[in-house]
């Protein structure tokens, strides 16, 4: 009875095992669907990451964490061309 429960459990748990995380992804040079936009996949993030060069997805990459908790993400007007943009991308713009 013990082992059947235990098989149970295990099969109740596998998928979340195996769920892909959803985060806050940074990048300044990302595709701009993915910045500082919620619920991005990893492997999403991760492929970003790879084609522009980021080098290191765990500077970027923030699982289980909404992205309008992060200071980064915070939408300022950029001085110079008055665009709307999250603060990560008008800082590295400016500067």
């Amino acid at each position: 009875m013990r082992l059947v429960f235990g098989l149970f459990i295990f099969l109740l748990l596998l998928p979340v095992a195996l769920a892909e995380l959803e985060g806050c992804y940074i990048y300044p040079g990302a595709d701009a669907s993915l910045l500082c936009a919620d619920n991005i996949l990893e492997s999403e993030a991760q492929a970003d990451c790879d084609a522009n060069g980021c080098e290191d997805l765990d500077l970027y990459f923030y699982p289980g964490v909404s992205c309008n908790t992060l200071d980064q993400c915070e939408e300022i007007m950029c001085s110079v061309t008055c665009d709307i943009a999250p603060k990560v991308i008008v800082i590295i713009t400016v500067v």
